[in-house]
Order: C-alpha cells, then sequence, then structure tokens
C-alpha cells in the first residue's frame, strides 16, 4: 500500500514539474489570467457538481469505515 501511495505522489510530482514547464514555455498571451467570470458565468454543470459531491461522500465514508486506507 505504501509502495502505490509513493508511486502516485511521484506520478502527480512528475505531471506537476511537467505542466509548469509548459507553461514557462508557453507564449504569454495563452497563459495570461483571463477576467473572473461574475454571475451565470463559465459554472460547472449541475450534474457534474452533483457527481463530485456523491464522490466526496463515498471517499469520506471509505476513510471512515476503513474501506479505503483501512487499518
Amino acid at each position: 500500500m505504501a509502495r502505490l501511495i509513493l508511486i502516485l505522489a511521484l506520478v502527480a510530482a512528475v505531471l506537476l514539474a511537467a505542466g509548469i514547464v509548459a507553461r514557462l514555455l508557453a507564449p504569454l498571451e495563452e497563459v495570461a489570467p483571463r477576467p473572473i467570470a461574475r454571475r451565470g458565468g463559465n459554472r460547472l454543470p449541475d450534474s457534474i457538481k452533483n457527481v463530485a459531491y456523491g464522490l466526496l461522500i463515498v471517499l469520506m465514508f471509505g476513510v471512515v469505515t476503513g474501506w479505503l486506507g483501512g487499518l
């Protein structure tokens, strides 16, 4: 289990480093910050928010019961 967590941490670190390098090499116009959208702007659809909330509840339940990261 510890190896799996270390491998996932390594993959996350590699992806983070690759993203940083890609942003540094991209033209400035592509990475310039966009203005914050006001009400009704680029929000996620309700279905995606509901699925994410459900997955969060499942994750919390799994951790509490020991199903994920169990002892």
